[in-house]
This record gives C-alpha cells, sequence and structure tokens, in this order.
C-alpha cells in the first residue's frame, strides 16, 4: 500500500543522531509551496533537540525562493529587513534603497534589530518613531515607512496578526508658507547672480569693481535662466542635453526626460537617471524669447570635452553637480535670499502661471500627474481678496 501523501504544513518522523557531542533532530516537511525540504535543530538530549524542532516547525512559513533563510516569527527585526530591503531593491530606485539604508541603520537599527518579530507590538513602535520624531520628523516619517513595509511583510507570512504600525500616527512636519519671489525681488536676485558668475561685486554707492581670483560659479546665470524659464527641478535641468532641445523650428521647445541622481552614500556616484522623478513621462514645454536666445548664445560657446552633449558640462566632460550649483547658489544670493533655493523658481514660475493661466495650466508647465500637488506645494496662496464691494453693499441697511 503506498505511502500517505504528506498534507501541507505536515512533517514526517522525526529522526535524531549524535553529531559533535549533540544530539541532531531531523525531519522532511512539506512547505505550503507542496515542496518537500529538510528542517533540524539541535539539542544537547533527544528530547530538547526535538523539541527545538517541534517549535521551528510550528512557526515555519514557506521560503520565498530561498531567499527567505528560515525566516520565522522568532527572527530578529534585523533579519526581516534584510529580507524586505532584497525584495524592495527589486522594485523601487537606488536612490530610494540607499535612503532607506541609512534611515535604518541611523534610527532603527539599534532600537529594535535585536528584538523578535513576535515581540514588537504598536507601543514599542510608537515610542521608537516618537522618540525619533523630537529629533527629526522626517527621518521619523522614512522609519515609519521601514517599519510598515517589514511588519506587513510579517502579517503576510502570518507571523503577525495585523501590522502594529498601523496604529501609529504619521509624524507631521511643519509645512511652511508658499513663498514666490516678486518680480523685484527676482530682479534684485539676478543682478546678484550676474555679478558673482563676472566675478563682480557692487559697493553701496552702486559702484560695480571687479574681484580677484578664480572665477566661479560659471553656469549659473543660464541655469537661473532654465528654471525661470520652465519651472523645471534643478535636476532635470542640469540633465539636459542638446538633443532635448529644438532651436530650429518656428516655436522653440525643450523636452525634459531625464534627472541627474545626487550620490547619497560612500562609493556612489552622480548619474543621468533616463526619466523623470517618480517615473513620470516626458513632458515638452515651449521655451519663452530670452531662454531660446540665451541657449543659442551658449550652443556658440566652445567646450572642449562633451561626450554626453550636455548643455551643462564641466571642464572634464562630466555632469555640473547639483550640490555644486547649489553651493554657488548660495555664495551669489547672499543672507537677504537665504529663503530662495533653487526649487523657490519652480514654485514663482508655478505662481506666475496660475495667476495668469489658471491652475490647470500650472499643472501642465510643472508636468504634474493632478492640479493637487501644484496647488498643495507650489502655489502661493492668494492673501489679498478682489473688490468685492459692488455684492456686498447689497447688505447696507435701507434708509
Amino acid at each position: 500500500m503506498p505511502r500517505e501523501r504528506l498534507r501541507l504544513g505536515e512533517w514526517g518522523k522525526i529522526t535524531t543522531l549524535k553529531s559533535g557531542g549533540r544530539t541532531v533532530a531531523r525531519t522532511r516537511i512539506r512547505d505550503t509551496d507542496g515542496k518537500k525540504r529538510t528542517v533540524e535543530a539541535s539539542g544537547r538530549s533527544a528530547t530538547e533537540a526535538r523539541s527545538r524542532l517541534q517549535k521551528k516547525l510550528s512557526e515555519r512559513t514557506v521560503p520565498s525562493g530561498e531567499i527567505i533563510q528560515e525566516l520565522t516569527k522568532s527572527s530578529t527585526m534585523s533579519h526581516l529587513y534584510a529580507y524586505w530591503i532584497d525584495q524592495k531593491a527589486k522594485v523601487v530606485a537606488p536612490q530610494t534603497i540607499t535612503g532607506y539604508k541609512q534611515a535604518w541603520s541611523s534610527y532603527c537599527a539599534s532600537p529594535v534589530g535585536e528584538l523578535l518579530i513576535r515581540e514588537i507590538t504598536t507601543g514599542k513602535i510608537d515610542s521608537l518613531i516618537s522618540s525619533i520624531s523630537e529629533r527629526t520628523p522626517s527621518g521619523a516619517r522614512i522609519s515609519r515607512v521601514i517599519l510598515s513595509g517589514m511588519l506587513g511583510t510579517a502579517v503576510r507570512f502570518d507571523f503577525l496578526e495585523h501590522n502594529p504600525v498601523r496604529e501609529v500616527p504619521r509624524p507631521t512636519i511643519k509645512r511652511q508658507a508658499i513663498r514666490a519671489l516678486t518680480r523685484d525681488e527676482l530682479d534684485e536676485l539676478r543682478g546678484r547672480i550676474q555679478n558673482y558668475c563676472r566675478h563682480q561685486t557692487v559697493d553701496q554707492l552702486g559702484v560695480i569693481s571687479p574681484k580677484l581670483g578664480q572665477k566661479p560659479g560659471a553656469h549659473l546665470e543660464d541655469i537661473l535662466m532654465l528654471l525661470l524659464a520652465t519651472g523645471g527641478r534643478i535636476s532635470e535641468v542640469l540633465a539636459l542635453t542638446w538633443p532635448q532641445i529644438d532651436l530650429i523650428s518656428q516655436i522653440p521647445r525643450v523636452t525634459i526626460n531625464a534627472t541627474l541622481v545626487v550620490p547619497r552614500a560612500a562609493g556612489e556616484s552622480l548619474f543621468r537617471q533616463e526619466h523623470r522623478k517618480g517615473d513620470s513621462p516626458p513632458l515638452t514645454l515651449v521655451l519663452p524669447a530670452f531662454a531660446a536666445d540665451g541657449l543659442r548664445r551658449r550652443q556658440e560657446l566652445p567646450t572642449y570635452y562633451n561626450p554626453w552633449n550636455a548643455v551643462f558640462v564641466t571642464a572634464t566632460g562630466n555632469w555640473v553637480s547639483p550640490a555644486n550649483v547649489r553651493r554657488s547658489w548660495r555664495a551669489a544670493r547672499g543672507d537677504e535670499f537665504e529663503w530662495v533655493k533653487p526649487h523657490t523658481l519652480r514654485k514663482t514660475v508655478a505662481t506666475l502661471v496660475k495667476e495668469t493661466y489658471g491652475v490647470e495650466a500650472a499643472q501642465m508647465q510643472l508636468g504634474h500627474a493632478n492640479t493637487r500637488v501644484t496647488e498643495a506645494h507650489y502655489i502661493q496662496r492668494v492673501t489679498v481678496a478682489p473688490d468685492m464691494t459692488s455684492a456686498l453693499d447689497s447688505f447696507a441697511p435701507k434708509r
């Protein structure tokens, strides 16, 4: 009579043998994927070895490929993190994985890394996220994302009945009011950047004098021009190549279809990502006349080595780093414009386009999927209401 097939999750006869002064208990289990695998555990006696093996079998879940590496509800959080980050790396960008790794090592590894999965509670997670939030709300938010993903995996593998992170409030970051540059502020900022790029100073009487030494920020003036002309992100503007720009047609256009990714960890280098942020589709924009003229002028400048055919290239043929641009930007703007960053120009463009053409036009100019993000994060709120007195006068008392 043929032997009856093991049911899913069932194991066969447990055998024991001596090995190196200890007893090893071993059996074959039919995992929930239908495959049979050998599982073993050791102890000082046959009874202890059998007990440990039975506990291991009761907590066992099916391996995912062989990557899960015998995860159980008694595995440590560090073990679970190693599995989760390996799986996450298959579906998100490398720079996102780098951010997750930095956050885990900085905020989570020491407090919870050696805790067992079954020991994790909502209270423990809430206490951890609260303590991180006191130091850095943004660090608390990414830590919550990581822990939620990890423990969601634990729920999927039936290690936990529910995700303990679900009831932990999301850390809030105090949002600054959106501020766009006025025309006068923009003119002042542009003048400062021009003087910086031309290596000049202006004294209190308005007298312009040349500076001594090396001329810095050679690209900054044209970068400002394109940020204002497109409303693009700094990393998108610096990733532009000449084939993306059409200056020959009657209506000059630029197509934004890539972004520069700044290294975030040792060993990484600046590289051009062949799609926009969030894998958004290419965005084609009409260039205003001042930008088209500026690009034609720039196109005529001599370049000695430009393997990428980039609009902005270093003397050694590399991409211009956003970090270096921001460094020059801070030196050029002065303390009075400390609040102005390259990204402020994106808000300035959005605000102007919204005031002139409406919020849908601003959304299209920035390349957002909908108006919600544009309105919430890029358009300065109107704080001066229009004259409504012709309607309000109807409430006046009768004489």
